[in-house]
């Protein structure tokens, strides 16, 4: 598996002699209990940083409840913390008054912007987080500074037959 997760964060870009690529790559990783799969993960982290890649994520083992919900609401707040300085609109504010000098002010990929874009997709929950993610994606595209974005949650099987129970 590091073998793999290596050969993903050292793929070259798309060239002319290959030029269809998936547009994404999933990797689950699952196991016993106390084979290390949070020690592998947490590996990945500093590597995946280090070569350009945006990580979010978080240890679910303490979640209380987790319904879909609440997960599309966990991946907007964790997501938030990597976009947050991300532009994705820049809108002209005039202030009152004689001068009446206009401003431009840049809007940014923070929490509430993303919620409200959530909010306001038609949908089932995969259809409004799907739209959220795609936002990111275009602003992460146009922003150049990063080659991905990793999503890593840890415990989420704990976390997802203690909602059943």
């Amino acid at each position: 598996i590091l073998y793999i997760f290596f050969l993903m964060i050292r793929r070259p870009p798309r060239s002319t002699l290959f030029p269809y690529r998936r547009s994404s790559d999933l990797m689950v990783l699952t196991g016993l209990r106390g084979v290390g799969k949070t020690v592998l993960l947490d590996t990945f982290k500093p590597l995946a940083i280090k070569n350009n890649w945006l990580w979010v994520g978080t240890d679910l083992s303490e979640t209380t409840s987790l319904t879909e919900e609440n997960m599309a609401i966990r991946l907007m707040t964790d997501l938030s913390v990597v976009t947050s300085s991300l532009i994705y609109d820049v809108v002209e504010q005039t202030h009152f008054g004689f001068a009446r000098e206009a401003k431009a002010v840049p809007r940014t990929l923070n929490f509430d912007r993303l919620v409200e874009v959530y909010k306001s997709t038609p949908g089932l929950v995969s259809d409004k987080i799907k739209h959220v993610l795609e936002l990111v994606w275009q602003c992460l595209q146009r922003s150049g500074h990063t080659r991905g974005l990793v999503f890593a949650y840890d415990e989420i099987g704990r976390a997802s037959c203690r909602e059943r129970v």
